[in-house]
């Protein structure tokens, strides 16, 4: 999947409200059981929850050994009883999100919760990919992207491989269900992790790993969660997946205030390096008196919508507003989609001027 990746800045102002740089994904580690009869009550609420929050999250779903028979469990035993280990899991289902920072039943997971844990923003970006290899082996990339300052005592990177949805056509425990997502098959980097060391905002680091490709696994649904997680409090920094969109905006609004002159929003854009037609577009309820410019790569236009082909991999793009006479309180909806790949969802970011 083509990568592409939006963080939002804002510059020649006076007061600035913002997050940290790159958007944060709530990751859900859920240890469940296919005979296990609360788990059939309580993940469905779960899903019907993460089914409104499409892109916003990460879910594993470990397979553990009680309280009866799951044959997912079997399929690779000891590192889920690594990971039952380090959350001290005495009981299913157990949902964990972004580490220790929530723990309880998957039921009790909502949209306010999941919003208020993204809206922190994090201090970098987690790019993955994997491909097959051809000789019964994938290999994982993983490439962080520092856009903060990373604080950690114990920093570890994490890698599963991850089985998007197993179906059955008759129950395989004794719990009535057959429809599984998210399932763990394996973590290549160990249990352990990889250890990590930050190299400050700005720099990046690439981590490769190759692994054999196990029988039981069915590999059109087989694709990559990896994490930053600091092991001294167990919280995790931020994740990415190989299933993640080629779109992503770190923040949602940014409020600025400034007298008269004018005032610039932008947010720089990453492709894969590869040329790519974008549209920009925007709308604003500005007063008659303000104005107000759409930015690319350094370009002003007038029109609120604007087709460009992008060349780079780092391209920005934004709004000139200059506030007129009028007091106001102005809102300023910037859209970016991509022409070339109409199915990558629209990147959407939204401005206020006060």
């Amino acid at each position: 999947m083509k990568k592409f990746y939006m963080f939002l800045a804002a510059i020649l102002v006076f007061g600035i409200s913002s997050n940290a740089q790159s958007k944060r994904y709530v990751l859900f580690e859920h240890f469940t059981q296919a005979s296990c009869g609360p788990c059939a009550v309580q993940n469905p609420d779960f899903e019907a929850t993460v089914a409104m929050n499409e892109g916003k999250y990460h879910h594993i779903a470990y397979h553990t050994s009680w309280p009866g028979y799951d044959p997912m469990y079997e399929v690779n035993e000891s590192e889920v009883n690594t990971r039952v280990s380090y959350y001290n899991v005495t009981g299913v289902p157990r949902m964990h999100m972004l580490g220790n920072t929530w723990s309880g039943g998957p039921a009790g997971v909502s949209t306010a919760q999941i919003d208020q844990a993204a809206a922190t923003g994090a201090p970098v970006r987690l790019d993955v990919s994997f491909i097959d290899n051809g000789d019964d082996t994938q290999s994982t990339y993983i490439t962080l992207n520092e856009t903060g300052n990373i604080e950690g005592s114990d920093l570890k990177i994490r890698i599963a491989v991850v089985e998007r949805v197993i179906d059955y056509s008759s129950p395989p425990g004794s719990n009535g269900e057959m429809s599984f997502p998210n399932v763990f098959r394996l973590m290549p980097s160990s249990t352990d992790g990889i250890e990590y060391t930050p190299t400050g905002a700005g720099t990046a680091q690439t981590i490769d790993v190759t692994y054999a490709i196990d029988e039981a696994w069915n590999l059109e649904e087989i694709y990559v969660i990896a994490w930053l997680q600091d092991d001294s409090d167990k919280e995790v920094i931020n994740s990415g997946s190989s299933d993640d969109p080629s779109w992503e905006v770190s923040t949602t609004t940014t409020t600025l205030a400034g007298g008269t002159e004018p005032i610039e929003f932008t947010a720089n854009v990453f492709t894969s390096g590869v040329d790519e037609e974008i549209q920009v577009s925007f709308s604003s309820d500005q007063p008659s008196d303000w104005s107000v410019e759409v930015v690319v790569d350094g370009i002003a236009y007038v029109d609120p919508v604007v087709d460009v082909t992008l060349a780079s991999a780092d391209t920005e793009v934004g709004l000139i507003v200059t506030p007129g006479a009028t007091a106001a309180i102005a809102n300023y909806t910037l859209e970016v989609t991509s022409l070339t790949y109409p199915d990558d969802p629209i990147a959407t970011i939204t401005y206020t001027v006060v």
